[in-house]
């Protein structure tokens, strides 16, 4: 066979063969191979007869006779078989439909159909198919039909039999797995006709959903998993459409109220159980509504009632979501229960009161008693001063001016003990008022650096003090001030020992002044330095049996730096010395100031 005629012979719809003088295939063109449900190649050879039942052994002549087609098990096809006599003793083979299939031109189109369409006698048989449906069915060896679930399908409920059995039409969502474990689905409808040779039969269309199902089997478990984080969050979650009505909502919410879904789906949310126990948050809701459906972020704090009665505080929010365009498309209500955050806050709060409460009860206590005792303290210091200077004539034991002297120096000792709890009790609850003005630092510091260099040279420590001359007035209390540089110094001298070093340094720059006290003492360990600003803090109680001291000097200087917008540090190694340096602003400085009150710039006594 020539090309040309090859061409025009594979490309005609009709089914056509033919056969060699003993009746076997020699050419078959693609329309009889798909036909026959067979490849081209596989039929050359094969006797006519075999493929075509019904079909004589001898072809001879003209015939027109009808033939049975199996093209895959279980299925059959009925056609109409022309044959006409060549020269060479062979035959031409032509197929049509059988006359039931209402024409040529019908089974043409059934034939194109992308679904697959059988149809089956009364008993199940398939007496006819399209070539869809042979290309679906036809791969496969032994199949059986399943459900979407997986489980075996009866064949009683095969669309195809219960459509005979109800005399109804019958759709549905069917596998076909092969023993390979491969399954291929396919949507099935099926529906009686009356077949003019089988009676009542039945017409199945269906097609593969392969990819449908595998969409819906993702979808699904997308769903599932959307779903599980959805309902056993903690937080109430829900949706609302563009008019505040409710669309879902997840089982944390209706758990909190006892409802189910259907008990509140389709309500306006302000009427749900979770916002009409109060008329107030309800018209605050839909005012939020209103505002998120027009793209605004709304979060306020509320309260829901649980099914128990009890009042829960909430967290509330809503947020608009958007569609491609960027129109908002819905709402997400969102609730978050603080109730035990809000009650920690209270307990932390009402702890706080307590707590300040208590601590301006002890500061007033200590002032009072303070008070108490520095009354009588200062008759005794009085009256022990009066007969040290014998004004009214002399003792007349030395003995007993030694015992009036102790009494004296240890009754200024107690005084200075009770300023210093006085002055913390005024700092904890308040009463410390500066009174500031333009003070001479140098001035200003002359008298306390005079009162502690004899202190000093008591314990035959070397005090140096190096002060500029041209310092500028500082806008500060003086009082304040001098007590900073008076516990720092004294501080210093009590813990340095003999023939050590204190030195008092003051220099300002554009960041201010700054003022320096530095000792070559005992020195502070790294893990008590954040401490030693904490009232009453000792860090060693037998350096404070050797030294003396009340732990209230340090705490006392840091507070007047503070109230002075200032800062203090410290740096300090042990058995090598400690520096404290206090920092004053610029802005409390006020031009320069020529005096020279201590033009002597540096003291020293020994």
């Amino acid at each position: 066979m020539t090309d040309i005629f090859r061409q025009a012979f594979d490309s005609t719809a009709t089914p056509t063969a033919i056969t060699d003088a003993t009746g076997r295939l020699v050419e078959v063109n693609t329309a009889f191979a798909e036909a026959a449900g067979r490849d081209p190649a596989r039929l050359m050879g094969a006797r006519a007869a075999d493929i075509l039942d019904g079909l004589p052994e001898r072809l001879t002549g003209f015939l027109d006779v009808a033939v049975v087609l199996k093209p895959a098990e279980n299925i059959v096809v009925r056609a109409a078989c022309t044959t006409a006599p060549l020269p060479s003793g062979g035959a031409v083979l032509t197929l049509r439909p059988a006359p039931e299939m209402a024409g040529w031109p019908y089974q043409m189109i059934v034939e194109a159909m992308e679904d697959g369409i059988t149809i089956r006698a009364a008993d199940g048989r398939i007496i006819g198919s399209n070539r869809a449906a042979r290309q679906i069915l036809g791969g496969l060896t032994d199949p059986y039909f399943i459900r979407p679930d997986g489980t075996p399908l009866p064949p009683a409920d095969h669309p195809a039999i219960m459509a005979l059995d109800t005399g109804n039409a019958v759709a549905a969502i069917i596998g076909i797995k092969a023993t390979d474990g491969k399954v291929r689905w396919i949507q099935v409808n099926s529906v009686l006709i009356e077949h003019p040779e089988a009676g009542t039969a039945v017409v199945s269309s269906f097609a593969e959903i392969n990819t449908l199902v595998e969409t819906q089997r993702r979808l699904a478990e997308s769903e599932r998993r959307f779903r599980a984080i959805f309902d056993h969050t903690f937080e109430f979650i829900g949706l609302l459409d563009m008019n505040g009505r409710l669309i879902e909502v997840n089982a944390t919410a209706l758990n909190f109220i006892g409802k189910e879904l259907t008990d509140v789906v389709g309500l306006h949310f302000a009427d749900t159980p979770w916002w009409t126990h109060s008329p107030e948050d309800q018209a605050r809701l839909r005012d939020g509504i209103k505002r998120a459906s027009a793209g605004e972020f709304v979060r306020f704090e509320t309260t829901h009632t649980d099914n128990d009665g009890v009042v829960a505080t909430i967290d509330f929010s809503l947020r608009a979501v958007r569609d491609q365009a960027g129109n908002v498309a819905f709402l997400i209500p969102e609730g978050r229960d603080i109730t035990h955050l809000k009650q920690a806050e209270d307990a932390l709060l009402a702890a706080k009161l307590e707590a300040e409460a208590a601590n301006r009860a002890k500061s007033t206590f200590l002032a009072t008693i303070s008070h108490e005792l520095r009354t009588p303290l200062n008759a005794v210091i009085g009256f022990s001063d009066t007969i040290i200077s014998e004004v009214f004539g002399p003792l007349g034991n030395a003995r007993y001016l030694e015992y009036v002297q102790l009494i004296h120096s240890a009754g200024s000792h107690l005084r200075d003990i009770i300023e210093d709890i006085l002055d913390v009790a005024r700092i904890e609850i308040g009463e410390v008022v500066l009174r500031e003005e333009a003070m001479n630092v140098q001035t200003s510091l002359d008298g306390v650096v005079r009162l502690m260099a004899l202190k000093a040279e008591e314990r035959h420590v070397d005090l140096s003090v190096a002060v500029p001359t041209d310092l500028p007035l500082l806008y500060a209390d003086p009082l304040r001030i001098r007590q900073i540089v008076l516990n720092l110094l004294s501080n210093a001298i009590k813990f340095t020992p003999a023939q050590g070093r204190v030195i008092l340094s003051v220099a300002h720059s554009p960041e201010g002044l700054t003022l320096t006290v530095s000792d070559t003492g005992i020195g502070i360990r790294a893990e008590d330095l954040d401490s030693i600003w904490t009232p009453f803090f000792q860090s060693d109680m037998s350096l404070a049996r050797r030294f003396g001291g009340n732990g209230l000097g340090l705490p006392i200087v840091r507070h007047y730096v503070t109230a002075h917008d200032g800062t203090i540090g410290v740096d300090s190694v042990p058995g090598k010395g400690t520096t404290f340096t206090v920092s004053l602003p610029a802005g409390r400085l006020r031009g320069h100031d020529g005096g020279n009150q201590m033009a002597r710039g540096l003291a020293s006594s020994r």
